[in-house]
């Protein structure tokens, strides 16, 4: 029988091996019996060769006959026009060298003596084995447009080939170029095919395609008093895996979008670059960030309390004062605030507590910086505004309230901080509503007894630990209210106010929220 030793031939022009696999076949009668012969050559069988070419082949148990190789015109010169000689006997090998162009290597002839009795020829039942598929690609990431070369490098000399690009687009070139316009993550596969069969080759997400970058942003606020703090907000295009800021005073984040807050007066450009695997762009906006000197923000204040009604015992006795009477509570407030060098807007009491005080037509509170109310409260009808009864009298209960929606988006202006030091009013979301651009109200979620030491340690922590203003009502109320079940609360415009909020001259006081965007922050705790 002839075997194939499979040692692969160069794809001259495209054209293919073969192997040569089973028993030969006896293709003209002739005495030589050689089931059990083995006949090598170097090239395999259905092999082109050219001249040059040197084919060598080895044989075991395949008689004393004399050995050609053979196909068609001048394989070897030497040994006629149609045949090369290699050998003789049983077992041995030899060789010749192919002096042109020769198609296909096909049979064995075998010879003893003279044509036709002695000469028999054997030929292969060759089959050609299917390719196995294989490929290049380069580059494989990079900006849209990307063009790509594909190089078929399937072995086993494939006849036709076939390319699936991962966007519906194919080819059936052995090598191809091809270009991706869009954006996106493609996967290839490809196929080589013989009369052997097919195979494929698919690689997962080969081709990475990104936008061009292109860098920019915007920053809110652009200007104001130091410290300033500035929201960057990123606004490139393309696939952006990193970004680069760089601030103007020194300073440096890669967030996407950072905040930054400016602590001295002055110009600052802002670089910002944005970056992907294919590369980088930049973009520089000068003198961007405007800082003036920090705000002197006046130290003012207001007081209203609603302390008096008629005893319910005895509605024809004069009036009664709550204990730990508002007057005392908003006493302390004024005393300590004068002492501090605020300047008092204006202190309204019982039946000069009106409507107008709250803002209501534009003015009271909204000219202070921080107002101070005590009094009754409902969390469904509002703040207690106290008018004499039919009988001229004080009621045993208020009969005006104020709600929420009276004062909507009214507590703006100079004011930045409101203290409701009554029940229930901050249970109801609507309060937060009455901020434009007022930063916080403080207050209750319950039912609570008055108390007039919860101003004087609000302001201990405010101004003499320079807490933050939340932090200073959250430590006043728990350690005033500890052990009642009194539940305190706040409503904040927004998170960064309740986090940096001090009053004036004892810390940061972050900008007023500017475009509302209709939010508060609220919070409440269990005393």
């Amino acid at each position: 029988m002839i075997t194939n030793d499979k040692q692969p031939l160069s794809l001259r022009d495209g054209n293919f091996t073969y192997s040569l696999v089973g028993p030969l076949v006896l293709a003209f009668p002739c005495t030589p019996v050689l089931g059990a012969c083995t006949f090598n050559c170097s090239y395999p069988y259905g092999a082109t060769l050219y001249a040059g070419d040197t084919i060598t082949c080895s044989w075991t148990d395949c008689g004393t006959w004399n050995k050609y190789i053979e196909k068609g015109s001048s394989i070897c010169g030497s040994s006629g026009n149609d045949m090369c000689y290699i050998g003789g006997g049983a077992n041995g090998g030899g060789s010749c060298v192919v002096t042109e162009r020769y198609y296909i290597f096909t049979a064995l002839r075998l010879t003893k003596g003279t044509y036709p009795t002695n000469w028999c020829w054997y030929w292969g039942n060759g089959t050609r084995p299917r390719p196995v598929a294989n490929f290049t690609a380069s580059p494989t990431s990079g900006t849209a447009p990307l063009i790509v070369q594909f190089n078929d490098t399937s072995n086993t000399t494939p006849q036709s080939w076939y390319w699936e690009f991962g966007n519906g687009n194919t080819s059936a070139e052995r090598n191809v170029t091809f270009t991706y316009t869009q954006p996106g993550i493609y996967s290839v596969s490809h196929s080589a095919s013989n009369s052997g069969g097919t195979s494929w080759k698919n690689v997962t997400d080969l081709i990475i395609v990104t936008s061009p970058v292109r860098a920019d942003f915007y920053a809110f606020p652009t200007s104001g008093p130091a410290p300033l703090n500035v929201t960057f907000n990123d606004t490139s295009t393309g696939t952006i895996t990193d970004w680069s800021w760089s601030f103007g005073d020194g300073n440096t984040s890669t967030d996407q979008n950072p905040s930054h807050t400016y602590e001295a007066a002055g110009n600052y450009t802002v670089n910002l670059t944005a970056a992907n695997a294919a590369g980088s762009n930049t973009t520089v906006k000068e003198g961007y960030i405007s800082v003036t000197e920090p705000a002197q923000i006046a130290r003012t204040y207001s007081i209203t309390v609603g302390e008096k009604y008629r005893n319910p015992n005895d509605p024809y006795q004069d009036p009664w004062n709550l204990s730990f009477s508002g007057t005392e509570t908003g006493d302390n407030v004024a005393s300590i605030l004068n002492s501090a060098g605020w300047s008092q807007q204006f202190y309204d009491k019982d039946l000069d507590v009106t409507e107008e005080d709250f803002g209501t037509t534009g003015n009271g509170l909204d000219n202070s910086v921080l107002h101070y109310h005590f009094g009754h409260g409902n969390e469904t009808k509002g703040i207690a505004l106290i008018k004499l009864n039919h009988l001229g009298l004080y009621p045993i209960m208020p009969y005006d309230y104020l709600s929420a929606s009276q004062v909507h988006k009214k507590w703006g202006n100079q004011n930045k901080w409101v203290i409701l030091d009554s029940c229930l009013l901050l249970s109801n979301a609507s309060w937060g509503d009455a901020l434009e651009t007022s930063h916080g109200i403080l207050g209750f979620a319950s039912s609570k007894n008055p108390n007039s030491q919860l101003p004087v340690r609000f302001f201990h922590y405010a101004m003499e630990e320079n807490r933050t203003v939340e932090n200073a009502w959250r430590a006043a109320t728990t350690e005033v209210y500890a052990g009642t079940n009194t539940i305190a609360a706040y409503r904040f415009d927004n998170v960064s106010q309740k986090d940096h909020d001090h009053l004036p001259g004892h810390g940061e006081i972050w900008p007023d929220e500017n475009p509302d965007d209709g939010l508060s922050e609220y919070d409440q705790w269990t005393c």
